[in-house]
This record gives structure tokens, sequence and C-alpha cells, in this order.
């Protein structure tokens, strides 16, 4: 083999290396009007021959659809990856909002975390104490009047579970920044090390990725039929 040739291979595996495919659905198997669940995540909720979390398919490209089914608590589905965060900082995927929660201004006003149509969750330990990033999809401002991210600690932290909250996205025509639009494919890239230091106040960063979470969810409204889909979860060096 030449040298050339040992050049360019090593050069495709350093490459290849920059980005990690967390999940693309593309290898579940997928049948015309049937729900498979994903293969490679936490069980799903099943309610009437239906369930909760399944792949589907548009054109060529497979992804995973999830529709909050009424009268179930809503359920969050886990895939357990594990990779260094130092090495994989930059977190992205694509997300379709198709059904809104019916949430009313009262919710929006009493309740600190109302139905959102969309939730991805990122899990990193260290020692005893779990941390919960919520990147959500929400009815509630994502920014301030100075154009500055929100984010703000879950009342669900306790012990051993700190957790916090930021809504990337909002849909709310009534808010200043609620005009993100639904049945929208839209991407989404985080630096995980920045918003974890940020904001749980650390000046230090966890040592790994322990996994990421879906929630789709409409239970405090009984929302039946709250929907969204998911696509592309990756992590990337930059």
């Amino acid at each position: 083999m030449s040298f050339l040739v040992i050049c360019l291979i090593g050069l495709l595996n350093v490459n290849a290396q920059q980005k990690i495919i967390l999940e693309d659905f593309e290898r579940d198997s997928y049948q015309k009007n049937s729900q498979n669940p994903p293969s490679s995540w936490s069980e799903t909720n099943k309610k009437d021959n239906k369930v909760d979390y399944y792949v589907t398919k548009e054109k060529t490209n497979k992804f995973l659809r999830a529709e909050y089914l009424s009268g179930t608590k809503g359920k969050i589905i886990y895939l357990n990856k594990k990779y260094k965060l130092e090495d994989y900082p930059y977190f992205s995927w694509r997300w379709r909002a198709n059904k809104f929660p019916m949430v009313t201004k009262e919710d929006l006003k009493k309740q600190e975390e109302p139905d959102n149509v969309a939730t991805i969750y990122v899990l990193f330990k260290k020692g005893w104490s779990n941390y919960l990033l919520k990147y959500v999809w929400s009815q509630q401002n994502c920014k301030t009047l100075n154009n500055e991210p929100v984010f703000y600690k879950s009342k669900s932290s306790r012990a051993f579970w700190l957790i916090v909250i930021r809504p990337l996205r909002c849909t709310n025509y009534s808010l200043p920044c609620g005009n993100d639009p639904g049945k929208v494919w839209l991407t989404e890239k985080v630096n995980l090390k920045d918003d974890f230091k940020k904001l749980f106040k650390k000046d230090w960063g966890p040592e790994y990725i322990e996994g990421i979470g879906i929630l789709v969810d409409g239970d405090d409204t009984n929302s039946g039929g709250v929907s969204a889909d998911f696509d592309d979860f990756a992590l990337s060096k930059e």
C-alpha cells in the first residue's frame, strides 16, 4: 500500500471522528401504516394498539415521530450513549413541531413547566449527582427583551438531581420571540460544555455525556395528539 493511500485512510479516519451520529433512525425497520418503536431507545408508552414514539418515513428519510396519547402520563424515552464531553462538546439535532398542547395564558402564569410540544434531555453525572439539561420547544419566552437566552432551574430539582431548563424555540405569537414556525424542520446546535458551566453556574464540566432523552407532553392539559418529529442527533468537535 502506497504512502499516499495510507495518509488518505488516516485522514478519513480523523475526519470520521469529527462528528458522531448518535441516532438518525435509518437502521430502524419501517413498514407503511405501522408503528414501530425505535429499536435502540427505552420502552415507549402503549395504548389502544398505538405507541407514542415510532419510526416513520418521508420520501427516503426515516425519522422519529412522537405523539402524546391521551389518558397516559407523558413518558421520556432515553438513548444511553457515553462520550467524553471534552472531545465532543457540540450537540445537534433536527426537530419539527406538528401539534401544540392547548396551553392557556393561565397555565403559563401558574405553571413553571407547562406542557411542551418537544423536550430534549441531556444527562451528565459527577459523583453522586445527576445533572440534567432540558432544551424545550415552548410556548413561553425563549429570549429576554435584550435578546439573551432564557434559562431557569427546575423546581423538580432535588437531592442528587439538578435540572436546568433552556427554552430554545417558542411558538406563541403573543410573545416577542414566539414566531418559530410549526410543521417545519429546524436544526439546533448547542455547546454542551458552555451551557453546562453557564446554566449550572460551575467553573468545571463533567467528564462524560451519559445519554439523551425525548419527551412530547400533553398530560397536564389533556391535549391528546400533541406531536413532534426528531432526527439526526449528533455530537461533534466543533
